[in-house]
């Protein structure tokens, strides 16, 4: 859940309890390039999960992308020196 909310990736209600609850590993297989997870036994599988597992993974990677080339993310908060210095504690 930490992932999909710094990246503000909205999670229906539902599938947040489903991933707290249920969700045991998300996993990379370079071999197929896709993603997968695993699940509790005795769970029932989620509906919304791998459309969010893609748009997780989009974000990672742009993000990755910025970082690999020096620059902020857009919508990251990005201060330069004045304003930093004109911030109170």
């Amino acid at each position: 859940m930490q992932l999909f909310r710094e990246h503000e990736i909205p999670v229906p209600l539902k599938t947040q309890g489903w991933i707290i609850n249920s969700l045991h590993s998300i996993r990379y297989d370079p071999q197929i390039g896709e993603w997968n997870y695993r699940y509790f036994k005795g769970s029932r599988n989620s509906t919304k999960m791998f459309d969010l597992l893609s748009k997780l993974s989009a974000a990672i990677q742009t993000r990755q992308q910025f970082e690999e080339h020096g620059m902020s993310p857009p919508d990251s908060p990005v201060l330069d020196c004045e304003e930093e210095q004109d911030m109170e504690l």
